[in-house]
């Protein structure tokens, strides 16, 4: 596979792009793809330079041989994880090899064969990550429906550093309501107002 370049990229093409089988993949990551046995059968060009490795020394070779056992344990759960042809499963900031920095990943199956795609960790992201996990199992513990609304709007706020979040109820004519919201100091409430469907 090849590394997509500025100067190298043919918009004309992407409509003829088979999306499921990339041809390319963009220069600050890179791909891999293992057999049931562990090897790496397929690898982008610029696999080894991230992984500190000479670019021969990817291809056929062991998971075990390129990446920390930690990292390979991590993988093979994610795999066992992995149902249906378009599932997909995803760690952060995971150390891949020693004296390499950090990587975010993503794996999936393509046919028999199971896709690792990697990327450096982005800090910010994996900060965002966890506090989405958290607001989740925070939202699951919450019984009534009204706290429920109110709490989310405040979680989701508190995330995405809007001034304002509003939750709406539609009825059966898709005319909405603000049910819930949480707001900035200092910023008008729109609680309670009415919007219709058009």
């Amino acid at each position: 596979m090849n590394d997509v370049t500025r100067d190298g990229l043919d918009l004309t093409v992407c409509d003829r792009e088979p999306i499921h089988s990339p041809g390319a993949i963009q220069s600050f990551g890179f791909l891999i793809a293992l057999t049931v046995d562990w090897l790496v059968a397929h690898a982008s060009t610029n696999a080894g330079a991230q992984l500190g490795l000479p670019e021969d020394r990817v291809l056929g070779q062991s998971m075990n041989d390129l990446f920390q056992s930690e990292a390979c344990h991590t993988i093979r759960n994610l795999a066992t994880m992995l149902r249906g042809a378009d599932s997909v499963e995803r760690v952060f900031a995971i150390a891949l090899r020693d004296g390499v920095g950090a990587f975010d990943v993503v794996v999936h199956f393509s046919g028999a064969m199971l896709v690792v795609e990697a990327e450096p960790a982005n800090v910010a992201h994996t900060e965002v990550t966890a506090l989405v996990r958290n607001t989740m199992s925070r939202l699951a513990a919450i019984g009534p429906i009204d706290a429920f609304k109110r709490d989310a709007a405040r979680h989701i706020r508190a995330i995405s550093g809007f001034d304002r979040v509003m939750v709406y109820r539609f009825d059966q004519y898709g005319h909405g309501e603000v049910v819930a919201e949480s707001v900035r100091f200092g910023v008008e409430s729109f609680m309670g107002l009415n919007y219709p469907a058009s």
